[in-house]
């Protein structure tokens, strides 16, 4: 999949991204930072409920998560947030 196409959005959005050592997952992270978006690496096994949490506060326009198989999926959320005073780094 080619991370960094579907990430190239304007302005900065906050990005949430399931975090292992996969190289995909990798390669996702990359492409986010290249992307010059803001990006919270979560752990894959935070529950339901800390997840809502989280996204009920920061309002992630984009949540990449691992599905059954180990693939990543990108889902948008309807949040239009402004990220753009949100660090990079």
């Amino acid at each position: 999949m080619r991370w960094k196409n579907k990430l190239e959005i304007k302005p900065k959005k906050l990005i949430f991204l399931d975090f292992n050592s996969k190289f995909e997952t990798v390669s996702c992270f990359f492409a986010c930072m290249d992307s010059n978006n803001a990006v919270a690496l979560l752990d894959p096994e935070l529950s339901l409920e800390a997840r809502k949490y989280l996204e009920d506060i920061y309002k992630p326009e984009y949540v990449i998560r691992s599905n059954n198989t180990g693939n990543l999926e990108l889902s948008i959320r309807a949040y239009r947030s402004d990220h753009s005073k949100l660090p990079v780094s």
